[in-house]
C-alpha cells in the first residue's frame, strides 16, 4: 500500500504483519518502544466509540469493573469497515488486563491518546500493521 511505499521513500525498511491484530504482537513491539503503523478503516461510528471510550476511561479507578463494562459492551457489537474511509494511525500502548489498545492519531492533541477494546479495533482493521525498523 502507501504506508509501505512511503516508508521505503524515506530510506528505512519494515515489517509487514497481515491478519487479525494480537496482543502479543502489540506487546511485543510496544514493550520495544517501537510503535506500531495500523492500516484502519476510520468510520464515524468507530471515532464516536474511541473518543467517547478515551473520556470515559480517564475517570476510572476500579479496573476491574471497568474490564467487565467493557466485556459487555463489545459482545454483539458491530463496527461495518468502509473501504473508502482507509486510513493510518499509531498504535503506541496497550492495557492487556482490560484488552486494550491506545493509539494515536495525526489530528491534533484531542488524539494523541486514544483507547478502543482490541475486539473493536480489529472489526475496522485492514489486517495489515507495519512496523518500521530503526
Amino acid at each position: 500500500g502507501n504506508v509501505g511505499r512511503d516508508i521505503k521513500r524515506k530510506g528505512r525498511s519494515f515489517e509487514t504483519i497481515r491478519g487479525d491484530l494480537k496482543m502479543r504482537t502489540v506487546k511485543k513491539f510496544i514493550d520495544q518502544g517501537i510503535p506500531m503503523i495500523w492500516g484502519m478503516f476510520s468510520t464515524k461510528e468507530f471515532n464516536e466509540l474511541a473518543n467517547d471510550r478515551t473520556t470515559k476511561r480517564k475517570e476510572i479507578s476500579d479496573w476491574a469493573a471497568w474490564t467487565k463494562q467493557l466485556d459487555a459492551e463489545v459482545k454483539g457489537k458491530t463496527l461495518p469497515p468502509d473501504t473508502n474511509r482507509a486510513h493510518a494511525t499509531l498504535i503506541v500502548g496497550y492495557n492487556e488486563e482490560t484488552n486494550e489498545l491506545c493509539f494515536s492519531d495525526s489530528w491534533g492533541e484531542r488524539y494523541l491518546e486514544r483507547w478502543v477494546r482490541l475486539e473493536e479495533a480489529e472489526m475496522v482493521s485492514q489486517d495489515v500493521v507495519y512496523v518500521v525498523d530503526f
